[in-house]
């Protein structure tokens, strides 16, 4: 009876450090009332879009997407607002201003976009909108064998799971997406419309070298490993995992399957409807759908077009829980 009791604490005590790195920070915690969630910043991206304080209409135009879609702006000085627009941008559209980083895109820098209530209020196509660098946030889904499986908040970028309508299409998985060359800054040989991402890319623009040293690589399939990726569909449904990271086993509305989108990826095209759809891992066989996640937290199984250009990106990392303990 003793030897039961020792064993059944040093397995609780084993289970506790798998989840557990800090008081503060944890794997999901699921209750009666719900799924408890924490929370880790790491790195930045183009978020808050930043406007003149003087600009009145502007602003109200501002708001009120705010208060329909929750998106985020901020009013700046004139002469703030001077000095960001006199700035020298580099060829990714970056610069910094008294420290802060900023970036400009214009509506032909959209992904997409067209006049609808849903979509971002582009009223003509080279006048350059700002938005402010601002940390990613990061919600912990799994800690694991000293790993810790972080999910963006927020849809961070639009971006099509695979940039063509050519012949190509029709033989898409992940291991040869431009979505997957583009998160990791791939060059053209390693997917099938052949672009090169190594000079404009998700993980150069998220994370400084440092910080990319510290990303853990995630095998996915048998032949690729990245260190950023997105969830697979076994991650959001329908497994034992799935249901541990506080996600729904079903296929219908789940709260936590949700997703909301920063301002700039609403610019650079995501339909939303104050929620949006976000980008799942493809089937493992070559297709030219990708599953998807819609917007009440439904799973769409028949997927989407690889080349919709509607959808968000929603970006996974893997970090050492040495790493996720020195974050906040």
């Amino acid at each position: 009876m003793e030897l039961r009791k020792m064993l059944s604490g040093i397995l609780s005590l084993l289970m506790l450090m798998t989840t557990t790195v800090s008081a503060d920070v944890s794997a999901p915690k699921i209750t009666g009332n719900g799924v408890k969630y924490s929370y880790v910043s790491y790195g930045s991206y183009p978020q808050t879009e930043v406007v003149c304080s003087s600009d009145k209409d502007r602003i109200q135009e501002l708001k009120n997407l705010s208060e329909s879609y929750g998106i985020k702006y901020k009013a700046v000085s004139k002469k703030t607002w001077n000095k960001i627009k006199k700035a020298k941008y580099n060829s990714n559209g970056d610069a910094k201003v008294s420290g802060v980083k900023y970036r400009r895109i214009c509506k032909t820098d959209a992904t997409e976009s067209y006049d609808a209530w849903q979509m971002y209020p582009w009223h003509d196509d080279t006048t350059y909108h700002y938005f402010r660098y601002d940390d990613i946030k990061w919600r912990v889904l799994q800690i694991k064998n000293n790993k810790a499986l972080l999910l963006s908040e927020y849809a961070l970028d639009d971006e099509k799971y695979n940039d063509t309508w050519s012949s190509v299409m029709w033989n898409i998985k992940w291991g040869n997406s431009t979505i997957r060359s583009f998160l990791n800054g791939y060059a053209a040989s390693k997917n099938a419309c052949k672009t090169d991402y190594r000079k404009n890319n998700f993980i150069d623009t998220a994370f400084t070298s440092k910080e990319q040293k510290k990303l853990v690589g995630k095998k996915i399939g048998t032949k690729v490993k990245d260190k950023v990726f997105l969830l697979s569909i076994h991650d959001v449904y329908n497994t034992e995992a799935a249901t541990a990271m506080g996600f729904s086993s079903g296929d219908g509305y789940d709260v936590n399957r949700q997703c909301k989108c920063t301002t700039y990826a609403f610019a650079k095209g995501i339909y939303n409807t104050g929620t949006v759809w976000w980008w799942l891992q493809s089937p493992d066989y070559y297709s030219d759908t990708s599953y998807r996640v819609l917007y009440g937290g439904e799973i769409d199984r028949d997927g989407t077009n690889t080349n919709d250009d509607s959808g968000a990106l929603r970006p996974a990392i893997l970090i050492s829980t040495n790493t996720l303990k020195k974050l906040k």
